[in-house]
């Protein structure tokens, strides 16, 4: 029997989420705006960074969890377009850790706050951790033989779930 648990976002993640369509939206209009309003060519550099800004802004978007489950013999975090599962016969340990100030975080690989906290981070006292988070409290960090994961439900007690497949 699979338990599905929720997850929703905390206030700087919405904000950064917001500012980063504003942005997205603020370049393209402009952009437009030269092209048929001014009948301006735009220029490669708008090209450039509306095409980063895409990319950059798709890729998270598909990453961000759904949300975490549960089932007898794994842990799975469910994004947009793939299944992480985490099997039992790899969990090492599982903790509920501090939270770390955002600015103490060095982001290998991550976003940093736009549709939550997903990527590779360097956490202090923690080390190096592929982050499925949505928010900065509550998370949960599962170590495993290859690697180590951050998770954020809001029902914290799926720690007591996992503590049992151990």
């Amino acid at each position: 029997m699979e338990k599905r648990y929720t997850l929703s976002f905390d206030m700087l993640s919405i904000f950064l989420s917001i500012l980063f369509f504003a942005i997205v939206a603020t370049i393209i209009s402009l952009s437009l705006y030269n092209f048929f309003g001014k009948h301006q060519q735009p220029n490669i550099i708008e090209y450039i960074v509306v095409a980063i800004l895409a990319i950059a802004g798709g890729i998270t978007y598909f990453f961000k969890p759904k949300f975490y489950s549960i089932d007898p013999s794994s842990i799975h975090i469910v994004t947009a377009c793939t299944t992480i599962e985490i099997p039992k016969n790899e969990i090492q340990q599982i903790k509920l850790i501090d939270t770390v100030n955002p600015l103490k975080r060095l982001k290998l690989f991550s976003s940093g706050g736009v549709f939550g906290y997903i990527g590779y981070y360097l956490i202090p006292n923690y080390g190096k951790a592929l982050s499925f988070a949505s928010r900065l409290d509550k998370q949960i960090l599962i170590t495993t033989t290859k690697r180590k994961y951050i998770i954020s439900p809001d029902d914290i007690s799926m720690l007591d779930e996992m503590q049992k497949l151990k």
